[in-house]
């Protein structure tokens, strides 16, 4: 900086006021308004001392790249050295001319772009301007995915695929212009509420057209969802945003393995896992799933309160069945809907032109090639949803297989065998119970703490009635500790830690043990705590992990 673009002593704003300016400069800067920062910087020289060092800390997060190009600085330095035609200073608005584009009004913003409804003067047409976020000063990553959308657009000429006209650059400004669809997006039309089967079931068919008609020309989506379907004035769905696509056989996109790209609630499990050598057209028809799935009941079949738990729910849980949240919905449409849904690629369609084909005999009343599953299916569903719950509910029935086995065999007294598998039948009664409960959002959370919290205690009941005579069994404490992970909060590991060190130490008190046992009970009781806290670090790690992730 030199000493002529600092303002003098005495005409320095005071702390207080640089430090609100400041703050109005970065909000500036992250809206994209590149002209109120630069009206900042001239009206508050001293601003460009602290731009600058925000630029070099940034810079240490982005590979020694600051977020704040020197050229804006310099904008805000001398404004009578803008130059007209730089993408730092260029904020798009309605009324202004764009080459040949004249812009009428924003339709939207995403991650990379912002998106123009304009008037090509020349032709005299309407049309859709896509143009990067100036504010993010477009590096080579932004560029080529920008590149690549524009290609893998360009290619497709479908009737429910926007098409591209044209590509290039205006006053340092990347830009691509498309078709302009009047309507609204599907995402704008299911807040009003969810669509009839019929209508989910048309719109589908030519969505599934058309993303077969993209796989037939070598190109991916791998972002369908319903903010990116246009539904235009005739209710027709059109495929748009191709800024995820990725091209057959161009090696320059390939994706490196680990790397998950995508929506959390509309990606397949492979993309979430970032397996992908897996991923193909059988991605695509997993997130066409997802969307007859939202047109049918409102809500994708994964969205958890933050992306890495909705990625996690993607891997690794199971959709509940649409019957269960809409009975209205016909049978035949909601394994079609599921068929789509199936974690393994090669259990789902194998083509979206098979699936389009299901929904048009869905639509004529004919039957569907989607089978009902068999009862062992369902079960591996309900296993998978329902984890916690699962685990709990196996443990307590082979511990009854093994006590009615053992009575058999051996001989028990009858009246305490009763009271043993009477003790175990209300465990899991509880905890089917508890399981139907957390179906209430409003106290799901409330329900997860008593669940644990009876885990504990019922436990510790079934170890009085055999008078304290633990052995092996006492295993049981550790393993109610080790399961309450599986709600993935720390306060319910916490807590049920809690729980079972209480159970265990006031199951002591009504069964007191030899003189030489005492240090045992301890070092159980310590290492009990011990558990507790690993596994609640282990929860806590990849909460930490989530919020990184929500950020990014």
């Amino acid at each position: 900086m030199t000493p002529e673009s600092r303002a003098p002593e005495d005409s320095s704003p005071d702390d207080e006021l640089l430090c609100a300016r400041l703050e109005d400069y970065t909000q500036a800067l992250q809206s994209g308004d590149v002209s109120r920062c630069g009206e900042l910087l001239a009206e508050f020289p001293a601003l460009a001392e602290f731009v600058d060092c925000l630029g070099a800390l940034d810079g240490f997060g982005t590979n020694g790249s600051a977020a704040v190009d020197e050229s804006t600085i310099d904008s805000g330095r001398s404004q009578s050295e803008n130059k007209p035609g730089s993408s730092l200073n260029r904020h798009l608005s309605a009324g202004d001319k764009f080459g040949k584009f004249l812009i009428h009004e924003e339709l939207g913003r995403g991650g990379m772009g912002v998106v123009f409804r304009a008037t090509q003067i020349d032709l005299r047409r309407d049309v859709a301007i896509k143009v990067i976020r100036s504010h993010q000063l477009a590096g080579d990553e932004e560029l080529r995915r920008f590149q690549v959308e524009a290609r893998a657009a360009a290619r497709i000429k479908h009737p429910s695929v926007v098409s591209i006209h044209e590509f290039g650059e205006i006053e340092g400004l990347h830009y691509f212009a498309m078709d302009y669809i009047r309507g609204e997006t599907l995402a704008a039309r299911l807040r009003h509420g969810v669509l009839s089967p019929d209508d989910a079931a048309r719109i589908l068919v030519s969505i599934a057209d058309a993303v077969h008609f993209l796989h037939q020309n070598q190109v991916l989506h791998r972002d369908l969802k319903p903010s990116n379907i246009l539904l235009d004035e005739d209710d027709q769905p059109h495929v748009t945003d191709f800024g995820l696509a990725r091209i057959f056989g161009d090696e320059s996109q390939q994706t490196r393995s680990g790397t998950i790209i995508g929506t959390p609630s509309y990606m397949s499990p492979e993309q979430a896992s970032g397996r992908t050598r897996l991923i193909g057209p059988a991605s695509d028809v997993y997130s066409l799933g997802v969307l007859l799935y939202e047109m049918l009941t409102g809500a994708p079949p994964f969205k958890e309160d933050n992306p890495l738990d909705t990625l996690v729910q993607v891997i690794e849980g199971e959709p509940r069945p649409l019957r269960q949240i809409n009975p209205a919905i016909p049978v035949p449409l909601e394994r079609i809907c599921l068929k789509c849904l199936e974690k393994e690629p090669e259990k789902r369609y194998a083509t979206t032109a098979q699936l389009a084909e299901d929904l048009r005999n869905f639509l004529a009343g004919e039957a569907v090639s989607a089978s009902s599953t068999h009862w062992g299916e369902r079960l591996r569903r309900w296993t998978r949803r329902h984890p916690a719950t699962a685990s709990r509910v196996s443990a307590l029935l082979l511990a009854a297989i093994i006590l009615q086995t053992r009575f058999f065999f051996f001989g028990e007294s009858l009246a305490y065998h009763i009271q043993v598998m009477s003790v175990i039948g209300i465990w899991l009664a509880l905890i089917l119970v508890s399981q139907l409960l957390r179906r209430f959002e409003g106290i799901a959370p409330y329900v997860e703490y008593a669940f644990v919290t009876m885990d504990a205690f019922v436990l510790s009941v079934l170890f009085y009635i055999t008078e304290g005579e633990l052995g092996p069994l006492v295993i049981g404490y550790p393993f109610v500790v080790v399961a309450s992970g599986m709600f993935f909060s720390v306060r319910v590991v916490v807590w049920c830690t809690f729980c079972a060190c209480s159970a265990y130490s006031i199951l002591l008190l009504l069964h007191p043990v030899e003189p030489k046992e005492p240090l045992y009970s301890t070092i159980f009781v310590f290492m009990l705590a011990l558990l507790g806290f690993i596994t609640a670090f282990q929860v806590y790690r990849v909460r930490v992990l989530s919020r990184f992730y929500e950020k990014r």
